[in-house]
């Protein structure tokens, strides 16, 4: 705004501060209460919305499970890992451990390890996966002598090293140089499978089977301090800041617009975050913040947020709301709040029949409005609100910031 009035000296602005301190209240409570009266009116079962949701089948079938198999297949007896996986087209499959049968020695396998008749595997990936491979291979085990802790461990080791930061699996090799497999690398509350090509960010969890020692040995490449990962990273957090002020401050030419716009100190830090998070970090900067100081940082954005709105519109807030009818502001606010929130609510359930835990992330995340969220995420005792609300958010924010400067140079 103060861009665009000293760019154009001839114009006259009024302060869209006082109009927002004004308006801003009224618009939370209008999601507030169309969240409480959706519920109440359209009687919803907030416990048949979240098993519609997470369903225990939608849960199995996203899940990665181990299994214990023995080989009963005489036509793979004698074969490599890697020949089997080839013949019978198999993918998306670990095999974390061996026994051969009448033994009680368990082993790490790599690709060559040839398969012997009743030897037992532990069987690593999706349910579907695993079922279609135990039922090529053989049948479900109950052998209980595969799972000793005795010859090999399982052990979870964080990624802290930039050693092991922005590799792939394929290119740590862990097996051919310390006889290690990984099974599973955990990353933002998601369980992946642990592929070859998969690139580890800093803050990635990987579950490692193999021997004592060698856990130990790999444990100096990639890291595992738990410590390192609580402790914050200033580099990272201002780093990336500056790149998206730098970003939010690039002028964008549109023809026949008197000025340029800019994505602002808003949409450009915004743009920058989603962009490290996609690709895990940039450089040295890096995507990863602990929990506690996320929450901290969005409680004080927000704080310092309304708290800086409130000091800029405090001074001639009572001046403006006498002299400009503030009634008649809060009365339009109310409409521009309440009749979209009405056809979303509408729309949304009956015609794109839209969970309502994902509905209100959306009546709050298209708004922009971190108070109503915070409100949705305690009244509905979830965090299911939080998904789709970060999903439409970084959209609704850079539109909104594009469309208020187009606004502004189309209608003075």
């Amino acid at each position: 705004m103060q861009e665009i009035q000293n760019q154009l000296p001839n114009q006259v602005f009024d302060d869209p501060a006082i109009a927002y301190a004004i308006t801003y209240p009224l618009g939370v409570l209008g999601i507030i209460l169309s969240i409480i009266l959706s519920k109440s009116l359209m009687k919803i079962d907030l416990n048949q919305e979240k098993m519609s949701l997470f369903s225990q089948n939608d849960i199995d079938d996203n899940t990665i499970i181990h299994t214990k198999c023995r080989v009963t297949n005489t036509e793979v007896v004698g074969k490599s890992i890697y020949q089997i996986f080839k013949e019978l087209e198999i993918h998306d499959i670990i095999i974390s451990r061996l026994k051969n049968s009448g033994s009680a020695v368990v082993f790490s396998p790599s690709l060559d390890t040839k398969i012997m008749k009743k030897d037992v595997l532990m069987v690593v990936g999706l349910p579907k996966n695993v079922a279609a491979f135990i039922a090529k291979i053989g049948k479900e085990s109950t052998d209980l002598f595969i799972e000793s802790e005795q010859d090999i461990v399982t052990k979870n080791i964080f990624v802290t090293k930039a050693s092991a930061t922005h590799k792939t699996l394929a290119e740590l090799d862990l097996y051919n140089k310390f006889d290690l497999k990984v099974t599973r690398v955990f990353r933002s509350s998601m369980e992946l499978l642990a592929h070859p090509n998969l690139r580890l960010n800093y803050g990635d969890k990987l579950r490692i089977v193999g021997n004592k020692e060698a856990i130990a040995e790999a444990e100096n490449i990639i890291g595992n301090s738990e410590k390192k990962l609580l402790e914050p990273d200033f580099l990272s957090l201002f780093g990336g800041l500056i790149i998206g002020i730098i970003i939010g401050s690039i002028p964008i030419f549109i023809p026949t617009l008197p000025v340029p716009i800019k994505l602002g100190f808003a949409a450009g830090p915004l743009l920058t975050a989603l962009v490290i998070s996609r690709y895990g970090g940039i450089g040295v900067i890096h995507s990863y913040i602990n929990n506690g100081a996320v929450y901290f940082m969005k409680d004080m954005g927000i704080c310092m947020f309304f708290a800086a709105v409130g000091i800029h519109a405090g001074e001639k807030f009572y001046a403006n709301f006498i002299h400009f009818n503030g009634w008649l502001w809060m009365y339009y606010g109310c409409f521009i709040t309440l009749i979209p929130l009405l056809f979303m609510i509408l729309i949304g359930r009956y015609v794109m029949k839209l969970n309502f835990y994902q509905l209100v992330g959306l009546m709050s995340g298209t708004y922009t409005d971190p108070a109503a969220l915070a409100f949705s995420t305690k009244y509905l005792d979830s965090d299911i609100p939080t998904q789709s609300y970060a999903t439409v958010y970084p959209l609704v924010t850079i539109f909104r910031i594009f469309v208020a400067q187009l606004l502004i140079l189309m209608l003075v």
